[in-house]
């Protein structure tokens, strides 16, 4: 009779399924931070480790993702044949916990199979240990919304340093710009800066007078390397702010790449998300009359699929009273950049965990496109150098927000 090419291990975490979800998708660097996926059907997937020739790999795609109930998933290591297929799946046993089952398939019923079942077996155990510890880790109490606030760094930055949870960093930060908000003189509508742990300083959106600040809008910019995840970030915070009933909008740096073609031209393709591979002095002519706010001012966009900016493609509208703006090099000390730090009320510089981050430009370049290793040397060459610059510029922002782990929900 022929063996079984699959394996089957569990665990019992003391969380309910709900959170045991978003600890395996949102959360999960905290406990397997080497796998990086999106939890959507079609997703790529990867999963990188050291071994004594080097770094190792696996990679595969998303087959399934049913929330809070089950995800399926493909994989070979090195991108090989012939693929393995995983399915984690939640089911509740009590009202506090969760059984996390995870099948594997494809192992084969030959020689060496034994082995290598052993091996998974081996693995996913470790994994389940990992979130189980995690779980019984954020189980055990917690200062409100985790926030650690750092010393005044040592290069006479006058910056403040904090640390959010991920998941509610979006929501905390919009909640400090509608806090600076007033309607017909009334106090503030929020004021969350003493449950953050965030004092007030003279150049805080708080006081309402930096000298920065435009009379008929709020404009903030986001900074951050490649990966930092600036743009998903920018898009939380404007959702935040319109729940407050504010009327936000966004004004990406990215539109102002410099197409391929003048890349070409300039001899600046193989360096191409560098300072000098943006319209720079076109951002800060947008922004400047943004901060006018005199009519609609559209702005290019771009788009990753082609590589390239569609003119007038985002729409900043006059009715907007909040302006999140991103990009990689708003705190550079040199013109024009420094001329679009004038016209913003408040920078934030923020800084995820690294190998999140490089992670997440590797998977982003294989999505469109490069191959697994045309996307990490891309990704550990020419991004990198760009990283390197950009955290240079870190202590000029007037916010450092580290991002840490998923916050448990209170109940």
């Amino acid at each position: 009779m022929a063996e079984q090419d699959w394996i089957e291990v569990s665990r019992q975490v003391n969380a309910t399924p709900q959170r045991t979800w978003e600890l395996l998708t949102a959360g999960r660097n905290e406990w397997w931070p080497q796998l990086v996926f999106d939890p959507r059907e079609g997703a790529p997937l990867r999963e990188t480790w050291e071994t004594e020739q080097g770094e190792g790999f696996a990679q595969g795609v998303v087959l399934e993702v049913v929330h809070g109930e089950a995800l399926g998933f493909e994989w070979s290591d090195y991108g090989s044949e012939p693929a393995l297929r995983a399915r984690i799946t939640l089911v509740q046993a009590s009202e506090h916990t969760t059984l996390v089952r995870v099948t594997e398939d494809g192992l084969g019923d030959g020689p060496g199979s034994e082995a290598l079942k052993a091996e998974r077996i081996e693995g996913w155990t470790l994994h389940l240990r990992d979130l189980a510890g995690l779980v019984d880790q954020l189980n055990a109490p917690t200062p409100p919304y985790g926030v650690a606030l750092a010393a005044t760094p040592s290069d006479s930055s006058s910056a403040i340093e904090l640390e959010l949870p991920e998941d509610l960093a979006p929501t905390l930060l919009a909640q400090r710009i509608l806090a600076s908000l007033t309607t017909s003189n009334e106090p503030s509508r929020l004021d969350p800066l003493s449950e953050i742990g965030l004092p007030r300083t003279p150049d805080s959106l708080a006081d309402g007078k930096d000298a920065r600040a435009t009379a008929a809008r709020t404009i903030v910019a986001i900074v951050g390397p490649p990966g930092a995840g600036k743009t998903t970030f920018a898009t939380k915070i404007v959702e935040n702010l319109e729940r407050g009933g504010v009327k936000a909008a966004q004004l990406p740096l990215d539109g102002f790449h410099l197409s391929n073609a003048q890349l070409g031209r300039l001899g600046l393709s193989a360096v191409k998300g560098a300072p000098d591979t943006f319209d720079a002095h076109g951002y800060v002519e947008a922004l400047r009359r943004i901060a006018r706010g005199e009519h609609d001012v559209y702005v290019p966009g771009f788009h990753r699929e082609i590589e390239e900016s569609y003119g007038a493609d985002v729409v900043v509208p006059l009715d907007a009273t909040v302006i999140i703006t991103e990009g990689n090099y708003l705190l550079l000390d040199r013109e024009p950049w420094t001329l679009a730090r004038e016209l913003c009320t408040e920078t934030w510089y923020l800084e995820p965990d690294e190998h999140t981050r490089v992670d997440r430009l590797v998977l982003r370049h294989i999505e469109h496109g490069r191959s697994p290793q045309d996307a990490i040397d891309w990704a550990l060459g020419t991004d990198q150098r760009n990283a390197d610059a950009i955290a240079a510029s870190r202590g000029r922002a007037d916010l450092v927000v580290r991002l840490g782990s998923a916050q448990q929900p209170r109940s």
